[in-house]
């Protein structure tokens, strides 16, 4: 008996082979550089192109109490992302101040 694979999902199957091997590691798409000034820390990702964060991954804690960090984020760009649909993201570079 032989099984195979429809044309259709071997050329799918391929394609996200090939997407998943140009997908870059986060070191290699997102650097990060973090400035402190008395009581403010200003956190300055540089964004490689073609890649992008996403403004609801973002989330700040302080490590003593517990509590969440209210952060300051410039306005996005919103798209329609296909894995988690409508959202607003940052391309390029994103400085966030807490």
């Amino acid at each position: 008996m032989t099984i195979s694979a429809k044309e259709g999902l071997k050329t799918e199957r391929e394609r996200l082979l090939l997407s998943l091997e140009s997908i870059p590691s986060a070191e290699e798409a997102f650097s990060l550089k973090v400035e402190v000034e008395e009581k403010k820390i200003r956190l300055i990702w540089d964004i490689k192109e073609n890649c992008y964060l996403y403004l609801d991954k973002f989330s700040f804690i302080d490590q003593f109490t517990g509590e969440n960090k209210i952060a300051l984020f410039p306005k996005g760009k919103v798209l329609e992302d296909e894995f988690f649909g409508n959202v607003e993201v940052f391309f390029n570079r994103v400085e966030i101040s807490l």
